[in-house]
């Protein structure tokens, strides 16, 4: 193993949407659609409710600062 996390893993996918149009950082769209689902959510209603429910410890790993 080297180390690095999930969040160092998704941080290396290049951006591509246009940069005035992001309210949301890509890593942690991507962090917070794939532990949604390693929780069972199915869809993007149920990733949105666990993001919302669980904003607190999903901070613990990015700023998440628009929610």
């Amino acid at each position: 193993m080297n180390g690095l996390t999930l969040l160092d893993h998704i941080s290396i996918i290049r951006e591509h949407r246009q940069e005035w149009k992001v309210t949301h950082k890509l890593p942690e769209i991507l962090f917070l659609a794939i532990t949604a689902t390693i929780a069972g959510a199915e869809g993007w209603d149920e990733i949105s409710d666990f993001g919302e429910d669980n904003i607190e410890w999903l901070r613990k790993f990015s700023d998440y600062e628009n929610g």
